[in-house]
Formats: structure tokens, C-alpha cells, sequence
């Protein structure tokens, strides 16, 4: 992972919801953001808040169809490389083809499961859970 270019601190889901907003102001299609952290970070819940700001809604977890597709101001294809056993899967799943679509947003939770899947140029967002509940929410991008 590259260097930390932003870090926000999260006690609320609001305060998770801002730092989406802001990301949301320097992303835009052609970009692939790998997530990354333990179950219930809140990974699901800042990418609901990134993608409202294109006009998407009912956002929910890729866990068991491993890819949403969903369509507002940009198409953004979101995975879950959770329950993925090798990156052999990601062939199967047309994850490949996904990437190629410059104007789409690619998004991916656990993208720590297998981080050469990621395209060269990514951003990269960390979430870790502190003793006090709150969240530290890093970006990254290489």
C-alpha cells in the first residue's frame, strides 16, 4: 500500500457518511478502490454513502453474490472478495472484464484478500476498529 494521503476518525455513522461525501468529491469513473478491514468496520456502510452521492440507493453487501452492479450518475460495479478461496475465482466471476470499463467505478471490499488483483493505478481505503469503538478510516492511493 502507498503512503496515507488522509486519514478521518469516525465515532458515528454520520461521521463515516461525511468522510464518504468527501472522498466521493475526488473520485469518479475509471477509478478501482480496494477496501480493506475487519467485519463491521464499516466498509458496506461508507460505500452506501459513496455511491448515494451518484444517485444510487439500496446499496447492500456483495457477500453472497460476490458482485452488485448498480446504475445512477456512473455504473459501479461493487465486489466482495470475502468468501473468494483463490484469485482463480475472480476470472470466473468476470471481474477482469469489470476493471476494463473506464467509465464505471470499480469498488472492492477485502481487496486484502488478494491485492495483485488490483489495477496498478488504485485508491486504497483501510478501516480499523479502535478500543473505544470509534473508526480510523485511512486513504491511500498508488
Amino acid at each position: 500500500m502507498s503512503e496515507i494521503i488522509k486519514t478521518w476518525h469516525s465515532l458515528t455513522e454520520e461521521d463515516t457518511q461525511k468522510a464518504a461525501e468527501e472522498f466521493a468529491s475526488i473520485a469518479s469513473a475509471g477509478i478501482c478502490v480496494g477496501f480493506a478491514g475487519q467485519l463491521g468496520a464499516g466498509k458496506t456502510t461508507f460505500i452506501r454513502h459513496l455511491v448515494a452521492q451518484w444517485n444510487i440507493r439500496n446499496v447492500t453487501s456483495p457477500t453472497f453474490a460476490l458482485v452488485n452492479v448498480y446504475h445512477g450518475t456512473y455504473p459501479v460495479y461493487h465486489f466482495d472478495f470475502y468468501r473468494l478461496n483463490d484469485e482463480a475465482e475472480l476470472f470466473e466471476i468476470g471481474y477482469y472484464e469489470y476493471l476494463e470499463d473506464g467509465e464505471a467505478l470499480v469498488l472492492i471490499e477485502w481487496a486484502d484478500m488478494f491485492p495483485g488483483a488490483l489495477p496498478p493505478q488504485h485508491w486504497y481505503i483501510n478501516f480499523v476498529i479502535n478500543e473505544d469503538g470509534s473508526r480510523t478510516i485511512s486513504l491511500a492511493r498508488s
